[in-house]
């Protein structure tokens, strides 16, 4: 019996072989230099200003400073919120300040519940788009944990200490652009960050601006080798390779 390997065997072949390839989980961002108001694609938040029940996030830092078996009592403690922001998803982010206990910190809110945080400042949440992606700005490397920027960073809901991060890399046209302090100011819906960034020439004279960024999510193209690959393996195997099996 002689069966032969045929043009569509072979393609499904190719086909299973690369459905099989990982799919890529990390973000891949460009950056330009541009001025908000004319070049720059994002110009402010995509969160709206909000509100939220200070009791809840009492509630939520209570048990998370007893998760971490700190014995902190903050019943009836005065907690203050302000900068509270939303988007149109229900996320909800906004500084939180309990002047007894030496509280300054920012609480964020997924699916009706506060999730995050108990880090001190100047950690700081400054917007939220509407894919649930959250941005600011963390001088302990939490949230920007791994990330190629400081102390900006991109983050999702989720973890009581911190925000945990989201991972990006830039290409590297944007590593050779981006040199310096870089602060994230505002996301958009189509995950474009703006930033500012600083340059510290010493010690004595602090940080220096130097321009507005925006970071631009780069959609990487199709691997097209891998596209005709199973076209490329069906002709071959056709003509080339015709398997004879014993009846």
């Amino acid at each position: 019996m002689l069966r032969t390997i045929t043009f569509f065997s072979a393609a499904l072949i190719g086909m299973l072989a690369l459905s099989a390839q990982p799919a890529a989980a990390t973000l891949l961002y460009d950056a330009h230099f541009c001025t908000p108001g004319a070049t720059c694609n994002v110009n402010g938040p995509t969160s709206f200003p909000s509100s939220y029940s200070a009791d809840d996030v009492r509630d939520f830092l209570q048990q998370a400073f007893a998760d971490y078996g700190w014995n902190v009592d903050l019943s009836g403690a005065q907690v203050d919120l302000s900068n509270v922001q939303e988007n149109w998803n229900g996320d909800v982010f906004g500084r939180v300040d309990i002047n007894d206990f030496g509280i300054h910190t920012y609480f964020a809110v997924h699916n009706g519940a506060v999730v995050c945080c108990l880090i001190d400042e100047p950690y700081e949440i400054v917007d939220v788009n509407d894919n649930g992606l959250f941005i600011g700005n963390d001088v302990y490397d939490v949230s920007n944990q791994g990330q190629p920027l400081y102390p900006g960073f991109l983050a999702m809901s989720g973890g009581s200490l911190a925000l945990p991060p989201v991972p990006y890399v830039l290409t590297p046209n944007a590593r050779q652009l981006i040199d310096g302090y870089t602060e994230f100011v505002a996301i958009d819906d189509k995950n474009r960050i703006l930033a500012e960034q600083f340059t510290v020439p010493d010690i004595y004279h602090g940080m220096k601006f130097e321009g507005w960024l925006e970071l631009d999510p780069v959609v990487p193209e199709a691997p097209s080798a891998l596209l005709v690959l199973p076209l490329l393996i069906s002709g071959w195997l056709v003509r080339r390779r015709r398997i004879a099996m014993p009846r």
